[in-house]
């Protein structure tokens, strides 16, 4: 039974059809969204069919996802962020679009009001607060920390992985950030 399990167990595997890339995953409205660097695809993990199936094509180099409630935003290797609105596979439409503050690979998450985004790989780069259309509405200094990817985790808040850690992102009203718990 699950009383058995301990956390870290394994407790299944999901069959992903050849995906060697996956570059974000998120769940959105009861199905899990993941994004495909290799062929810039954007696919859904279809439990019953326990395989995945293709939502649609994304632009070159896409990297992260996060889920605002409404549409799914995907961001690239230029440090811009694409809105989509999944009607259903084989058909989305894409609702808006905003640049970072900087140009290259975002990790990102939503906090429920905002996207919380920092560029990936940079282990010195500031975490950024953002809106809709770019404005950054708070920087963060965040120690020297390896960010591939974000996620924001309802009655936690931020957490981030890379290099085969995982963190929760605490963040002051000083404008620094910092890692108060790791998971190795």
């Amino acid at each position: 039974g699950s009383g058995d399990r301990s956390p870290g167990d394994h407790i299944d595997n999901f069959q992903l059809n050849g995906m060697e890339c996956v570059t974000g995953m998120a769940w959105a409205d009861g199905d899990l969204y993941l994004v495909d660097w290799c062929s810039s695809v954007l696919y859904r993990y279809d439990h019953e069919m326990d395989s995945t199936v293709w939502v649609g094509d994304l632009p070159n180099d896409p990297y992260g996802i996060a889920w605002d409630g409404w549409y799914l935003w995907i961001g690239d290797a230029s440090g811009n962020v694409h809105g989509y609105e999944v009607v259903d596979d084989g058909y989305m439409t894409e609702v808006g679009n905003f640049s970072l503050p900087f140009s290259d690979y975002p990790a990102l998450a939503w906090d429920g009001s905002a996207f919380m985004v920092r560029a990936a790989f940079d282990d010195y780069g500031s975490l950024y607060r953002i809106d809709y259309d770019g404005t950054i509405l708070d920087e963060y200094s965040l120690e020297y920390l390896s960010t591939e990817g974000l996620e924001w985790v309802p009655g936690s808040g931020l957490w981030g992985n890379g290099y085969q850690n995982l963190y929760h992102i605490v963040m002051d009203e000083d404008g620094f950030a910092y890692s108060d718990d790791s998971l190795s």
